[in-house]
């Protein structure tokens, strides 16, 4: 695309000259923008270009990003005069100190690793793990810090971190147990997905099971369902946030590492046995709540014995706790976000959360 000339006649440059050498995406810079982090002007055919000071914003952005700042924190910076170029480039030398220090880091543990090799055949166990956990850490930190920066603002992130500090500590604890268990069950379905398995095959299945007991054995549904009672907008932008970091840490190796691993999952749970048994439940409580049945009428009796049996088999815990998620947090969808129910759905396990709740009474 050919070059633009500001008013200060320094040239200005397209969207796609800008993702191409500043390395940002074209979603990072429709974020900022939407954000209120850069205004940039508009060419005569009504295109997007950048200027000079929108550069220095830029190069501001990713260094406050690099010192670890949301992007509502970073608008708090940013807000007023615009940045110096002498200030940005003082924050970026900060980042890349703050990164050399990491890596300096790194480097020590793998020049002792070296070093233990010209004395011994081999490594320690314990050795080898350290190797691994740095490497791992500082990869999950990136990610970490990049996703929550995309989904959430300082505000949110402030009131998410201090609802989780009131909680009792082991909750935090096996919720991080969750997130790591559920990684491994990623990663071992990016595996079968890039080798061209079927979703319905046993190795699959057996991953879609060990994700729906991961939810059970770490009793998440209950922690998200308060979550929700407290907030529920930042409790789903928090969960987007998740999503992101598993499929990005397990399956970084694809093209589009989200979409496909989230596809893949969820093909396997639709087609897995609870999946089904879960449909035709749903199904039929769907139709009887059209019809009006009652609560305790013989057919909302028979499917609610039914339902608690499929709790049981399947290790879902609570009926109740079960169907109130299952309304709660919608339908998972091929990009791994939750989406609402149709109103039909809602009103089939609201149906479903009323017979389970009169069977247990």
């Amino acid at each position: 695309m050919r070059k633009k000339k500001t008013s200060n006649d320094q040239p200005s440059i397209g969207v796609a000259e800008c993702v191409r050498r500043t390395g940002l995406t074209a979603r990072a810079l429709r974020v900022y923008e939407r954000r209120g982090l850069i205004r940039p002007s508009r060419a005569p055919n009504g295109w997007r270009v950048y200027g000079h000071a929108d550069l220095i914003r830029l190069n501001a952005i990713v260094a406050l990003k690099g010192l670890g700042l949301t992007l509502g924190q970073i608008r708090e910076v940013l807000t007023g005069s615009p940045p110096a170029l002498r200030n940005v480039l003082y924050m970026q030398l900060a980042v890349w100190q703050k990164r050399r220090a990491a890596t300096d880091e790194g480097a020590a543990l793998v020049r002792a690793a070296l070093a233990n090799l010209d004395i011994r055949r081999d490594l320690p166990i314990d050795d080898l793990c350290k190797l691994a956990r740095k490497m791992e850490m500082t990869h999950l930190r990136e990610a970490t810090r990049e996703a929550i920066n995309e989904t959430v603002s300082a505000e949110e992130e402030r009131a998410w971190l201090t609802w989780w500090s009131r909680r009792p500590a082991e909750e935090t604890e096996q919720m991080q147990q969750y997130a790591l268990s559920q990684r491994s069950v990623l990663a071992e379905l990016a595996r079968l997905s890039a080798e061209g398995a079927s979703p319905t095959s046993p190795e699959a299945q057996a991953l879609a099971q060990r994700w729906s007991g991961n939810l059970t054995r770490y009793n998440v549904r209950s922690r998200l369902l308060d979550a929700l009672a407290w907030n529920a907008t930042v409790t789903r932008k928090w969960l987007r946030v998740g999503e992101r970091i598993t499929a990005r840490t397990a399956a970084g190796q694809w093209k589009d590492p989200c979409r496909n691993i989230w596809q893949f999952l969820h093909a396997a749970l639709k087609a897995s046995p609870l999946g089904r048994a879960s449909a035709a439940l749903l199904a039929e409580a769907q139709e009887l709540a059209t019809g009006g049945a009652a609560a305790r009428a013989s057919e909302a009796a028979s499917l609610a014995s039914r339902f608690d049996e499929l709790a049981r088999r399947y290790e879902l815990g609570d009926p109740v706790v079960y169907a109130r998620w299952c309304r709660a947090m919608g339908s998972l969808s091929d990009t791994g976000e939750w989406v609402d129910l149709a109103p039909t759905e809602r009103a089939a396990w609201d149906y479903l959360i009323g017979i389970a709740d009169a069977r247990a009474g």
